[in-house]
């Protein structure tokens, strides 16, 4: 009988970096003849909320929590998800500059270095991307809501959304088979973004090849 070689995976880990809620999505990418099929393997949010104040805790340390607790959750979904056999690579929308705070630049540079760090121990290589772009691929415009970039994508997928009951502008996800809030599937969708415009780039096609 014939031998059939496997397919080797082309898996694309999409990520959303935030420091409180930090979005994850796993995808194998089929491209064939420049025809990209996605298949969602894991998608999540992950939520950390700060405990400084309920347990007396210094900021600092509820920072390394909240950062520890993070890096070990994106780990055990890339362990539990992804094989030694797989072709892997990182897509990930990362925050950019005009914080006006001390306070969000700070966030900003613990979601960035986050993204960093799983790239470097995993040795996995990885696009950067503006949420400027996230917007423009999804939707193709810039300035876009976010209701509309999440919206869009999931019909884009074979999704759909409905307002959620007794509210006026909260909204449920029908998306791959789950159900997702809207705090919850916005950072999904942005890191699925972030997948949709890094296929299209000369790094992923260098990847890719």
């Amino acid at each position: 009988m014939e031998n059939i070689e496997q397919r080797q995976r082309q898996i694309i880990i999409g990520m959303d970096a935030g420091y409180r809620n930090f979005g994850i999505s796993i995808v194998d990418v089929t491209d064939t003849d420049d025809i990209k099929k996605f298949k969602f393997i894991h998608l999540e949010t992950i939520v950390t909320k700060r405990e400084n104040k309920k347990f007396n805790i210094k900021v600092a340390t509820d920072d390394v929590f909240s950062i520890m607790h993070t890096l070990n959750r994106i780990r055990e979904i890339i362990d539990d998800n992804c094989d030694l056999t797989d072709k892997m690579l990182i897509a990930a929308e990362i925050p950019t500059g005009g914080s006006q705070s001390s306070i969000a630049a700070k966030s900003m540079g613990f979601a960035t270095a986050m993204t960093v760090a799983i790239s470097v121990l995993y040795d996995i290589p990885a696009i950067y991307v503006d949420p400027r772009d996230v917007k423009s691929v999804v939707t193709g415009r810039e300035n876009a809501s976010k209701i509309f970039i999440m919206s869009t994508l999931a019909l884009h997928f074979g999704g759909n959304f409905k307002l959620k009951k007794g509210t006026k502008n909260k909204y449920l996800f029908m998306f791959n088979g789950n159900e997702f809030h809207s705090n919850e599937f916005e950072h999904i969708a942005d890191s699925i973004g972030a997948i949709m415009y890094a296929v299209d780039t000369s790094q992923y096609r260098l990847w890719k090849n």
